[in-house]
């Protein structure tokens, strides 16, 4: 998020402002939210035959779709985020394959839709908000993203 947005717009989707290099978002929190994820996102994969297999549209959809694909572009009014690419070359068409092959096997129910959305809040309040836009949130922190990155194809001048 932080390579790609000026701090203006950083400051529309988080007003808690700067400094845009290290906070609210910074090297260490983001490493920690996508090591996080991806057990997150692989648990329906590893275990098909149980109720996290059905709360398994919570991450592909929730997680990924919405926030990447709709709720940031929305923010940003831009058309692209760093996700939107991996949202629709990888997420999407695995979502969709997936929802074929839960449908295929049995349907799914509304408390199986109930679970995927608390599945992937619980990730979100805890991991995300709470841990590593909380906690690992730092003014100070000796991990701030690269000027390079923060300047990466000049967004900040396309206002």
């Amino acid at each position: 998020m932080a390579g790609w947005f000026s701090l203006d717009q950083q400051r529309s989707f988080d007003p808690r402002g700067g400094p845009a290099d290290k906070y609210p978002l910074n090297q260490n929190n983001a490493l920690f939210i996508n090591v996080v994820a991806w057990p997150i996102c692989l648990l329906p994969t590893f275990f098909s035959n149980c109720f996290v297999a059905r709360a398994g549209h919570g991450p592909v959809w929730g997680g990924q779709f919405i926030v990447h694909g709709v709720i940031i572009n929305w923010k940003f009014k831009s058309l692209y985020n760093p996700g939107v690419a991996t949202v629709l070359l990888g997420f999407l068409p695995l979502g969709i394959w997936y929802l074929v092959e839960i449908y295929s096997k049995g349907g799914v129910t509304l408390w199986d839709w109930t679970l995927g959305v608390v599945y992937i809040g619980c990730f979100i309040a805890v991991v995300m908000l709470g841990i590593g836009l909380g906690i690992l949130a730092d003014k100070n922190s000796r991990y701030p993203f690269a000027p390079e990155e923060m300047e990466r194809f000049r967004r900040h001048r396309l206002r």
